[in-house]
């Protein structure tokens, strides 16, 4: 999930911290004559002007870095398309294919936030190519895409993650089945919705259960109040439907449960880096 292309959002970080550089220099070279004449400590005003000139440069890096991953997602949005259009064509043979399937009910895209895990020290100059938190999804798809193609379903536009097959209200279930069918691995963060729980419905009748991953997302900034009542509403969306989900964690938790419903393996959800997120994930891949 990255581009190699020419970056603005660098050029501002490299202009700003030069511009910042010069600033202190100047303030530094004229420091004498600011205590003399005007009775000023150089030190306050070269962290104010470091302010001013830090300001504007953030929101330069933040309006580029949000263009570069919008730029990104609609390149990886063609291959779910040339997929299903391959999927379609073979309707009834379909053959195991090497992508994940990832999915999410659509309420809880861009609201499952949590703390940028690759974002550096303030002291970077690096520090503003980044925002502070990222979207669960995109953080999941962006690890996942280490292995291998990753698709969804759907979802709101502008929304950044794995690549979204665009469907509408009438087709996007069977596209849904096709996929699901073929996919390698099915990840699914659940939900309450309709949709959500038909999808989770039809993976146990199929008997997929097998080759899903369930994701319990973390809680986050001190919400884990609310994380846990709305992981207390999917739980009991499932067992509707035969599905016995485990106790909510405030770390989160990655699972797998077997045709009758029943956890039989799971690790705890690890986000500080792809390697340690992709560990547990295999783990959980293997046959039990």
């Amino acid at each position: 999930m990255d581009d190699k292309s020419f970056q603005p959002g660098k050029l501002a970080k490299r202009l700003g911290f030069l511009a910042y550089v010069v600033l202190i220099m100047v303030i530094f070279i004229i420091k004498d004559r600011l205590e003399a004449y005007y009775g000023l400590s150089y030190i306050p005003i070269a962290i104010l002007a470091g302010l001013v000139a830090a300001a504007p440069i953030y929101l330069i890096a933040k309006s580029a870095y949000r263009s570069k991953q919008l730029r990104e997602q609609k390149k990886r949005d063609f291959f779910p398309l040339q997929e299903i259009k391959f999927l379609r064509s073979r309707e009834y043979a379909i053959p195991e294919r090497d992508f994940r399937l990832f999915l999410r009910p659509f309420n809880t895209v861009g609201k499952l936030r949590i703390a940028n895990p690759e974002r550096p020290t303030v002291y970077s100059p690096s520090f503003f190519e980044q925002p502070g938190t990222l979207d669960l999804e995109f953080i999941i798809a962006k690890y996942l895409s280490t292995m291998g193609q990753v698709y969804a379903v759907g979802g709101p536009e502008n929304s950044v993650g794995p690549g979204r097959l665009h469907v509408d209200d009438k087709s996007w279930f069977h596209n849904f089945e096709l996929l699901a069918k073929a996919a390698h691995c099915i990840i699914v963060i659940p939900g309450y919705t309709l949709g959500s729980t038909a999808e989770v419905c039809w993976l146990k009748a199929n008997f997929f259960l097998d080759k899903t991953i369930f994701i319990m997302p973390p809680s986050s900034f001190g919400q884990s109040g609310e994380a846990k009542s709305e992981w207390e509403k999917t739980s009991a969306a499932v067992e509707d439907i035969g599905l016995c989900f485990p106790e909510y964690k405030r770390t989160g938790l990655l699972f797998k449960m077997n045709s009758l419903g029943q956890e039989v393996r799971s690790e705890t959800l690890v986000l500080k880096s792809n390697v340690d997120f992709l560990k547990c994930l295999l783990k959980l891949e293997e046959p039990y």
